[in-house]
């Protein structure tokens, strides 16, 4: 009885205790966390969030605005936010949903062609993924789908106004016990951690979480590190024919590129590994007179009016960087409907 006794006090103590840790790191939220092998309790998100009303699918009948997005695009929330300040009905794709990017011209065409009252087409992509897209799209389109078909299916009815603190699964343990060793750090230089960077922050009133002295960003943001002049005006001559062939078909195109977590946040970190380079992608689609939504110098100005902009703990933004980001298209569409008039 005795070895029973101490067999079932060795099996059940590590249990408790890397269950009472898990509580106290608190559940995984944020992709970022995730990636960087941190913890929710110094990096999630904690002052409450707008809450945005999500709508439902449209029927693509009725449908005035195309949406082809990453996931900055897939939960459709600046997309109900922008029906209520346009009045107009939104329908997201994926990137993947029209077979490879070589497809997006013949697809919006398609697409123009079954549903007669698509006006407008926003061609979303987060920066660091934006080049090596859209140069992608030219290409081969024999294996293009005959009909495109949305994967988006939302399965939210509103935005959270707060963090989920509740543990509905159990983390991995090796993440676990890395995420422990890293909530005694302090980020006075940039760090990597795992697939994330940790650089301190000039101000300390950016972000709503524990740590919110430093930027938790996604390593992969150094990809555009790798642009040459060659890609770009690779890219920018792909955008130029798609808009001339959309414009055929009486749909107009704008280039929505979402600017990434440690581009928006570039004046207010101390360090950085972006010193030096200066690649403005949205100043090169303004300069090639290719109809674009910029949205770098926003952003980069109200990081410091709208706390948590970005979540903290993540890639994306929060609700009321959504609002904003929805605001700004609702002002080119706008414009555009206007100067159709005249």
């Amino acid at each position: 009885m005795a070895f029973l006794k101490y067999f079932v006090a060795g099996a059940v103590i590590p249990f408790v205790l890397i269950f009472a840790m898990a509580l106290y790191i608190q559940p995984l939220v944020g992709d970022l966390t995730r990636l960087a092998n941190v913890s929710e309790r110094s990096w999630g998100w904690n002052a409450p969030q707008p809450i945005l009303s999500i709508y439902p699918a449209e029927l693509e009948s009725n449908v005035q605005v195309v949406v082809i997005g990453d996931s900055f695009s897939e939960k459709d929330i600046w997309q109900s936010a922008l029906r209520d300040l346009t009045g107009l009905k939104v329908k997201t794709y994926r990137w993947d949903d029209f077979g490879s990017p070589a497809c997006i011209a013949s697809g919006i065409n398609n697409l123009k062609k079954r549903y007669s009252n698509i006006r407008f087409v926003v061609l979303e992509t987060v920066e660091r993924s934006s080049v090596s897209r859209i140069i992608a799209m030219q290409g081969d389109t024999d294996k293009c789908p005959a009909e495109v078909i949305s994967s988006v299916h939302t399965a939210m009815s509103e935005t959270m106004a707060l963090r989920n603190k509740r543990l509905d699964k159990f983390p991995d343990v090796l993440y676990l016990f890395k995420a422990i060793i890293a909530e005694k750090k302090e980020y006075l230089h940039t760090v990597i951690s795992s697939d994330g960077y940790i650089s301190p922050l000039k101000r300390h009133d950016l972000f709503s979480n524990l740590k919110s002295d430093a930027l938790l960003y996604y390593a992969g943001d150094l990809g555009k590190l790798a642009w040459t002049e060659d890609m770009i005006a690779h890219s920018l001559h792909n955008l130029g024919q798609l808009n001339q062939i959309s414009t055929q078909s009486d749909v107009n195109v704008h280039t929505l590129i979402v600017p990434d977590k440690s581009t928006a946040y570039s004046k207010v970190l101390t360090e950085s590994p972006f010193c030096g380079w200066d690649i403005d992608i949205w100043q090169k689609l303004d300069d090639a007179s290719i109809p674009s939504i910029n949205l770098k110098n926003l952003f980069i100005g109200q990081v410091t009016h709208i706390q948590d902009l970005y979540l903290p703990d993540d890639t994306h933004l929060g609700a009321g960087g959504y609002l904003l980001l929805a605001s700004e298209i609702a002002k080119y569409i706008n414009s555009d409907i206007k100067q159709s008039k005249k």
